[in-house]
């Protein structure tokens, strides 16, 4: 998988590992935090339940390919947890991103 490496301002360098989806996946506490979404069809991304999830756990998932406005990226939570108070969260923007957190309990959009 490649991998992104940013500088840093006083903390050395932060890795990050890209992964690229083109289908419905559901997302699990282990996969990278950077998520690629080469969508050729509307698709949906489930985050895994965040009490399973790494309290702090982030993904980052952007629109690679510009299609978000014809090709819609929606977030779901599991067990019908929301996402910033929402059922769901939609992408349908192109080329937009958006970062995603838990605290544990819930997941927030950042």
């Amino acid at each position: 998988m490649p991998r992104y490496s940013p500088g840093s301002s006083g903390g050395g360098d932060t890795s990050y590992t890209l992964t690229s989806y083109n289908t419905h996946t559901t997302l699990t506490n282990e996969m990278p935090n950077v998520i690629s979404v080469a969508a050729t069809a509307s698709l949906t991304l489930t985050l895994p339940d965040a009490s399973a999830a790494t309290t702090g756990k982030r993904y980052y998932i952007k629109d690679a390919t510009g299609s978000a406005g014809t090709h819609n990226i929606t977030l779901s939570g599991s067990n019908g947890q929301k996402i910033d108070g929402l059922g769901t969260y939609v992408i349908s923007h192109d080329w937009s991103a958006i970062g995603i957190c838990t605290d544990g309990s819930h997941w927030y959009v950042i």
